[in-house]
């Protein structure tokens, strides 16, 4: 039997294990942590419907607005994955989402700089054995 330490970290060996196995398969769950990143900040997003007060300022308020916020939260997404921070524009993040959008970000700053770091540890470890 595994100790308890070894039971609470299969999972995640197991995920890296199988993330390296192949790059293809890698790729595919970098597109999928993306895509849920995306979904996950267009959920937060608050429409325009949703604030009253603020129609005429709100910054998805157009006829293109399903459009633009699913391109702006892919932007989130993004630029969350690849530089490991919060989106630049924190402020209007706060303004136009959800308050559990500050439970949201830390979970992606930390599961996308995992990704992040895998990746770079892989393919460095690919140049390497050539």
């Amino acid at each position: 039997a595994l100790p308890i330490s070894g039971r609470l970290t299969w999972p995640f060996r197991w995920y890296v294990e199988h993330l390296v196995n192949n790059l293809g398969v890698f790729m595919v769950c970098i597109a999928l942590w993306v895509i849920v990143a995306t979904a996950a900040f267009r959920a937060s997003a608050i429409t325009p419907e949703e604030i009253s007060s603020a129609k005429s300022e709100h910054p998805y308020a157009d006829s293109r607005t399903e459009w633009l916020t699913w391109k702006i939260s892919l932007y989130h997404a993004v630029e969350n994955f690849i530089s490991a921070h919060p989106p630049d524009e924190a402020h209007s993040l706060m303004k136009y989402h959800k308050e559990w959008v500050l439970f949201l970000v830390p979970c992606l700053v930390f599961f996308g700089f995992i990704h992040l770091g895998i990746f770079v540890a892989y393919v460095y470890s690919i140049i390497m054995r050539r």
